[in-house]
């Protein structure tokens, strides 16, 4: 059977990792299942999850690595235990099973196998129609930034009278889901009736997971969402394709921007301008959180920068000298405040007339926010504090 390594965390003061596999295919995940013991109310529930937890060590340097594929034989699992996620408990959106481990340590890398993706057309970034500004905002009308309260996930919008623009619509990974239907309620998206286009900036559950528990309401209000090609070729991103595909909606995949020089360095570059609205891809590579899509959303006053997992220094080698510098700049700061290179003040600051901060985070394993992190986003901010939505909720601010 083959496996994915959505997540490969490193276990804080112990030895080992914890691990978060998914399948090709669902019927993959209840076939392990079957083999280790699972009930038959798991195996024939109409639960889509499809995701395996499990905490190991591995032998030596030979450990499961995140964003990679294996094929792994039956007789692997020779040993190991299987308990079903309860469906109201945490993670219960996306994960289905807690594997448990035997003793002895584990190598993963003798079953390494070719990467999958999910085949579907790509958008010829040259080609790519620009629309016309009046799509993105008017001039008449007031535009906010709202980074939404979603626990260590990312959810931001652009909002306009006609238009709400998400960049993300995840959730933390700890919610249960009862959690993410009721973050998704508390947006009132099929409520309001303005039409949605939604960014992933890349393909880690806790950018995109509240999206399939979008009711047909909130479904029928989406015109197109536009995400990364590298579209792992998995049950839980097969689901969401066919939610997607199912309500007519339409999908953008941008394949990573063409390199200006040779290497392997991941490097943003600008390939589409809508409007107010600014583009970039990155250039292909195999980190995932920095492979992605960037935002930059120029409003009268104040630009937004939303910016996923990407990390600071290609950030700012990607926009230096591309925008006003006599507006302020609202810096939603990557990955949640936690590992993401270094922030080069002075050169940040040279770049716009003031800066806000925001951090979307909450309860976690990793001490996000780090302190580096807090320290270098007061500084850019004249030392104030960064708004945090695990203490302060969520954030709105006219751009």
């Amino acid at each position: 059977m083959l496996f994915y390594a959505q997540q490969v965390d490193k276990k804080v003061g112990i030895a080992g990792y914890s691990v978060i596999l998914d399948t090709a295919r669902l019927a993959d995940t209840l076939e392990l299942a079957r083999l280790l013991g699972a009930s038959e109310d798991d195996l024939v529930s109409n639960n889509q999850a499809s995701m395996l937890r499990f905490d190991y060590v591995p032998e030596s340097y030979y450990g499961c690595r995140e964003g990679s594929w294996y094929e792994i034989p039956n007789e692997f699992w020779e040993g190991w235990g299987y308990q079903a996620i309860d469906p109201t408990g945490p993670g219960s959106v996306f994960l289905r099973g807690e594997l448990s481990v035997p003793g002895e340590a584990k190598n993963f890398s003798r079953y390494l196998a070719a990467p999958r993706f999910i085949e579907r057309d790509t958008i010829s970034v040259p080609d790519a129609p620009l629309a016309d500004p009046n799509d993105i905002a008017t001039t008449n009308n007031t535009t906010t930034l709202s980074v939404i309260n979603c626990g260590h996930g990312n959810w931001n919008e652009i909002r306009t009278d006609s238009l709400r623009l998400m960049y993300d619509v995840g959730a933390s990974r700890m919610y249960d889901a009862l959690q993410v239907e009721h973050l998704v309620q508390s947006q009132a998206i099929g409520v309001q009736g303005i039409e949605v286009k939604i960014y992933i900036s890349h393909w880690d559950v806790d950018h995109y997971q509240s999206l399939l528990k979008f009711t047909h309401a909130d479904l029928s209000l989406i015109t197109e969402v536009t995400a990364p090609s590298q579209l792992p070729d998995t049950a839980t991103c097969k689901r969401t394709m066919t939610l997607l595909d199912n309500h007519q909606i339409s999908v953008h995949l941008l394949p990573p921007a063409p390199r200006a020089t040779p290497g392997h360095t991941i490097d943003l570059i600008a390939i589409q301008r809508f409007g107010p609205l600014t583009v970039f891809r990155a250039t292909a590579g195999r980190s995932r959180n920095q492979s992605g899509i960037v935002l930059c959303y120029e409003g009268q006053n104040k630009l937004a920068l939303l910016v996923g997992d990407h990390h600071y220094e290609k950030i700012l080698n990607a926009i230096q000298g591309r925008f006003p510098s006599t507006k302020g700049c609202v810096f939603v700061a990557p990955h949640h405040g936690g590992n993401a290179g270094s922030i080069d003040v002075p050169n940040w600051r040279a770049l716009f007339s003031s800066f806000e901060t925001v951090i979307s985070c909450g309860d976690n394993a990793w001490d996000h926010p780090l302190a580096d992190n807090l320290d270098g986003l007061s500084e850019l901010q004249n030392s104030l504090a960064s708004w945090r939505t695990d203490h302060n909720g969520t954030f709105h601010i006219t751009l």
